[in-house]
């Protein structure tokens, strides 16, 4: 179906199946879908029976314009049983028997939603509750477990564990360290999720993680062995002076691996009490991981040390970082791609991220990505960066092929360098090996910092870094290299520190400016939004619509 809506005081804009003026998940403008929008969801397969009722699993939909009003979703078709959690961004279905593998869609109102695959497998579903009567009870719906240490040794391949509401702060199973959950092989494809509608969380024991993925197993001829499949969602997680989520890896001399596969979504991770060096809240160092969705705050210590927020490691490829939301750090990185042995990440996925800091502008950087062999690759797009910097800026690469399109980048600093930040071959990061690197399509205002916008150092052939049709305030004209420039104020809805909003006015200078040969990989706005929505793509993460502006909205918890 083709269909055709009016936009942007009365031009028309025709697409595939819906018409969407939307809004940013979690920056507070109110949704004007025309339809919903399914952005991403916790678990991509379930089973429909057993649990709450004997109907199956529950599925946390997280997306935009689903409405305040209940409607309706179906999983290959049939209709989702209940829905626990309805509100305009997330919706928490349980499948119920009638649920089949295929699409699963979302209706609010009349207006259906994309499709997102979703695979009904078998499994048994068991649950937690620290305020059990049984002691220790039987892991059901009716009769849960008091102790998650009865969660531990009793899931197998394709489980699901349901926490309900209570604080958690014991070592409850494994035998390699002392974290929370030490998950080893026989918990591969097994899924460790929060109650719908209520806060379960996790303290870790001092100097441990909430979930460490290894429990000092050997496979094939000796090789360590790991756990593959694990899905960490809906939890508070408090690293409690270290990491919540490591994968596993195995430092020098073997330091390649980690538990592959596995899906970080929809948490609330910090760590107090700081130790000082804990290398990050979420490691991941194997393929295929996903780390969508999370709010990570409040760790680290002053001064800054070496720490990362997200810290993908040991040649991980086929990583996805996307939509979640950084703050209060006292960090190096609020995502870094590095290792200390060059290994080639191929893939990496940087998208759609709040790195929005509302404190000193020297508390983190950015993203990076250093100490990796020259075929890595991947994109970094529709991210928000906000004062942040370190003197290092918003992103620096220093090895790999790197698509740099419709981030919105304000007040960071960069010290001697550049907002963006692309090293050559004679920087210690670089290992030798000279990056390629295309910036288009951004938005970068330095505020009153003072900050270069984009720096080619260290003897990087400028052949290697492309710049083309970014907008640029704060400090003067942009590159010379690049030959559509717009050297104006972006006119963000609101760019007030903690308050802002960097949806853009009617007026934008940056409405229509970018260009299409991002569309291979920017194929939505940070809302969700089809690009382009007008004659073309607009610069920055988001795209013009006459949705009117609001404020940040504060963070919501994991509920």
């Amino acid at each position: 179906m083709i269909s055709t809506c009016a936009n942007r005081a009365g031009r028309r804009v025709v697409r595939a199946r819906t018409c969407v003026l939307a809004v940013l998940l979690g920056l507070g403008i109110q949704s004007v879908f025309a339809a919903p929008v399914i952005l991403y969801t916790d678990v991509i397969a379930a089973p429909n029976t057993g649990g709450a009722n004997g109907k199956g699993a529950f599925v946390t939909l997280y997306g935009q314009g689903f409405g305040t009003s209940t409607g309706s979703v179906t999983v290959g078709g049939a209709a989702a049983d209940n829905y626990p959690v309805w509100t305009d961004t997330k919706v928490t279905v349980q499948l119920g028997t009638g649920a089949k593998t295929g699409s699963i869609v979302l209706t609010s109102g009349s207006s259906a939603s994309n499709g997102v695959p979703f695979t009904v497998r078998s499994g048994n579903v068991y649950f937690v509750d620290a305020n059990s009567k049984g002691n220790p009870g039987s892991g059901t719906f009716a009769d849960p477990w008091r102790s998650p240490a009865n969660a531990y040794s009793s899931v197998k391949g394709n489980d699901f564990v349901y926490f309900r509401a209570g604080t958690y702060t014991g070592h409850y199973g494994g035998s390699w360290g002392n974290s929370s959950f030490d998950l080893g092989v026989a918990q591969s494809n097994t899924s460790w999720i929060g109650y719908p509608g209520e806060t379960a969380k996790f303290v870790a024991p001092i100097g441990a993680q909430v979930f460490k993925l290894y429990n000092g197993e050997s496979g094939s001829g000796g090789a360590p062995a790991w756990p593959t499949g694990v899905v960490i969602a809906n939890l508070v997680m408090d690293g409690n002076g270290t990491g919540p989520v490591d994968s596993g890896s195995l430092f020098p001399p073997t330091d390649k691996g980690g538990a592959p596969n596995v899906r970080v979504v929809g948490n609330d991770v910090s760590s107090s009490n700081s130790l000082g060096v804990f290398y990050s809240l979420i490691n991941p160092s194997s393929n295929n991981w996903s780390v969508l969705g999370n709010y990570i705050h409040n760790a680290g210590i002053l001064p800054v040390n070496l720490n990362q927020a997200i810290y993908v490691q040991n040649g991980a490829s086929n990583v996805e970082i996307a939509w979640n939301k950084f703050n209060n750090l006292y960090l190096r990185y609020a995502i870094m791609v590095h290792g200390d042995h060059q290994y080639e990440y191929d893939n990496v996925n940087i998208h759609d991220n709040e790195i929005v800091n509302t404190g000193n502008i020297d508390d983190f950087r950015g993203i990076a990505v250093g100490g990796a062999l020259a075929g890595t690759y991947g994109s970094i797009y529709n991210n928000v960066i906000v004062n942040v910097g370190q003197s290092f800026g918003a992103i620096n690469i220093n090895n790999g092929t790197w698509s740099v399109y419709n981030n919105t980048i304000y007040n960071v600093s960069g010290g001697g360098g550049g907002a963006i930040q692309v090293n050559g071959a004679s920087n210690l990061l670089s290992s030798g090996s000279q990056p390629k690197v295309t910036v288009r399509n951004n938005i970068i205002d330095v505020g009153n910092t003072g900050t270069a916008y984009v720096v080619g150092g260290y003897n990087l052939p400028s052949a290697n870094l492309i710049i083309d049709s970014n907008l640029y305030y704060g400090n003067g004209n942009g590159p010379s290299a690049d030959a559509h420039a717009v050297n104006v104020d972006p006119k963000f809805s609101s760019s007030a520190i903690g308050t802002g909003n960097y949806h853009l006015q009617s007026s934008s200078p940056a409405i229509d400016k970018g260009a299409a040969t991002v569309a291979s990989v920017v194929l939505l706005d940070h809302d969700g939004q089809p690009r382009p929505q007008g004659t073309g793509f607009d610069l920055g993460a988001f795209e013009f619509t006459n949705a009117a502006p609001r404020p940040l909205a504060p963070i919501l918890s994991v509920k």
